[in-house]
């Protein structure tokens, strides 16, 4: 980043990369502070991961507990968080985002058409745990039904529907899902009929609404590929269409960053990460921001870190081609043990998504391995009678890629386990699980919803899980006003970062559902009203 061309291609103030929560959310507040604001986008749909998930945002002291008698304060959010977050989360930023996390709801939801409502039911992912500051509900927000088919005709095919999660339907409240809140099926019908978004979809859609009532160009299939400047300070970036034609584009104010994680990017995870993960989110996630990023001598934070999950391959499911990862089915239900490639049970298997998936890439130092890098879910007849488990359904015949044994030996056998060991495992989970125990990983504490019971109505049967990613965490590490930090010290003027293309100011934590999308957004709300302040806009000394 030593150069700029002798001449611009165009002109803008600020450059917005990105179409998540994150993006979005920075571009509606730098043009409300008086930005002209240009948005890209690399792929052909918007969204980027928002899109696909259950669209919840975890806010501490937000506006709608109060509707439901709920207190919160603000000591009790930061314990809560500060327990979970580790020894690398960025105190400054953890405590910027619980005092503006409510603000930055309240102000999307005045000033653009995305309307949210609390979940009152809805647990911090914690509470089950002796940790402070924890609440049963009303942190996690969800945005209500949106009107896409009336407010966004021309946009709907570009703004993806698909959930990652089984048993989440796209048109459904995440609330309605799990029986909190009832829905008839003539509002189904009616949704589906008018082309009403619910979860990320709906968020995606209220402020790209917004954004275009701005008139911000949201400029599709133009890939962001380097930032320019000179003496350290960004001045603009260069970027490709879809047809190959290359461009720069000046930026008198600056470039956010909000291109989201590098989950997709073998390289980054192999290099940063350490061990192999199987994306959740859109294949887009390839880095580009952190690479741009560490491009222009900026200070990384967080990259041996990702939005964790179980996730499982169903080679039947070829809908783009290839089985991708989809979220873990059964995982914590009565029935169902976890073990590595040796047998042994390494992990509660009812503990926080976002927990569980962290434990395949711990080193044993006594057999000097990594032996939960291979995992298999392994359940009985009482799981496979009531349960569905990717494609396979209770009643179906049992697939070829579902292992099977009469006996715990028969189906160790199927794996490569020791029969013997194996079958140890299961009769020592056994023992306990037949009074509701589990001394070794106290599995009775753990999500809400999960079970425990002895895995002991033959048959069994085993599918292989793996170590899923909702996104990575880790990437340009931000100052409080958003401003991305320079290695050797300082910030580098015009340029920001928010969403997963920045360190997380949580470090390794999770605290509940839509933790993601609360430090996305309120941190690019940030960095929204701080870009448009930066430097004079065109024409003005």
């Amino acid at each position: 980043m030593d150069t700029i061309p002798t001449s611009w291609d165009e002109t803008t103030d600020v450059v917005v990369v990105g179409t998540g929560a994150a993006g979005l959310t920075a571009a509606v507040r730098a043009a409300d502070a008086g930005a002209r604001v240009l948005v890209l986008e690399k792929a052909a749909v918007v969204g980027g991961s928002t899109s696909v998930s259950a669209g919840i945002v975890w806010v501490p002291l937000n506006g709608h507990q109060a509707e439901f008698d709920i207190s919160d304060t603000r000591d009790e959010a930061l314990a809560y968080i500060r327990r979970l977050s580790g020894r690398v989360a960025d105190p400054e930023l953890l405590e910027l985002c619980v005092d503006r996390g409510a603000e930055m709801l309240e102000y999307i939801e005045t000033h653009t058409p995305l309307k949210m409502t609390t979940m009152a039911k809805y647990p911090d992912y914690y509470a089950a745990y002796d940790i402070p500051g924890k609440k049963y509900g009303g942190r996690s927000c969800e945005p209500l039904p949106f009107p896409v088919g009336e407010l966004l005709p021309d946009w709907a095919a570009r703004i993806q529907t698909k959930v990652a999660v089984r048993g989440q339907v796209a048109r459904n409240m995440l609330a309605e899902d799990i029986g909190q809140l009832e829905r008839t099926p003539q509002e189904l019908e009616r949704r589906n009929r008018e082309d009403v978004r619910t979860k990320g979809s709906a968020i995606v859609a209220g402020l790209l609404r917004g954004v275009l009532d701005r008139g911000i160009e949201v400029r599709m299939q133009t890939r962001a590929e380097q930032l320019l400047g000179e003496d350290g300070v960004v001045r603009g970036i260069r970027v490709t269409a879809a047809d190959g034609t290359t461009s720069t584009i000046e930026t008198t104010r600056g470039v956010v960053l909000a291109s989201g994680g590098f989950e997709w990017n073998r390289e980054l995870v192999s290099a940063f990460i350490g061990f192999e993960l199987y994306p959740i989110s859109p294949q887009h996630a390839t880095g580009d921001g952190q690479i741009m990023g560490m491009e222009a001598g900026a200070l990384l934070g967080n990259m041996h870190s990702f939005w964790g999950s179980g996730a499982m391959l169903d080679p039947t499911d070829l809908t783009l081609g290839v089985p991708l990862p989809t979220f873990d089915d059964a995982r914590a239900a009565g029935g169902t043990i976890i073990v590595n490639s040796h047998g042994d049970r390494f992990v509660n298997e009812a503990q926080p998504y976002h927990d569980f998936a962290h434990a395949f890439g711990e080193f044993d130092a006594t057999t000097i391995d990594f032996p939960n890098e291979i995992a298999w879910m392994v359940f009985d007849e009482g799981v496979r009678s009531r349960k569905q488990i990717l494609s396979f359904k209770p009643g179906d015949p049992i697939p070829d890629w579902v292992a099977t044994g009469e006996t715990i030996a028969e189906l160790a056998e199927q794996l490569g386990i020791d029969p013997e060991h194996l079958t140890e495992t299961v009769a020592e989970f056994n023992k306990h699980a037949a009074d509701g125990l589990d001394p070794h990983f106290d599995r009775p504490r753990g999500m809400t919803g999960s079970k425990i019971r002895p895995v002991d109505r033959g048959p069994y049967y085993a599918v292989r899980i793996y170590p899923g990613t909702l996104g990575t965490n880790g990437g340009l590490r931000t100052d409080v006003n958003g401003q991305v930090r320079r290695a050797r010290g300082g910030v580098i003027e015009g340029l920001y970062a928010a969403g997963n293309a920045a360190a997380s100011p949580l470090g390794w934590g999770y605290p509940g559902g839509g933790t993601t999308l609360w430090t996305g957004m309120t941190m690019a709300y940030v960095a929204g009203e701080q870009v448009a302040h930066s430097r004079a806009p065109v024409g003005v000394a």
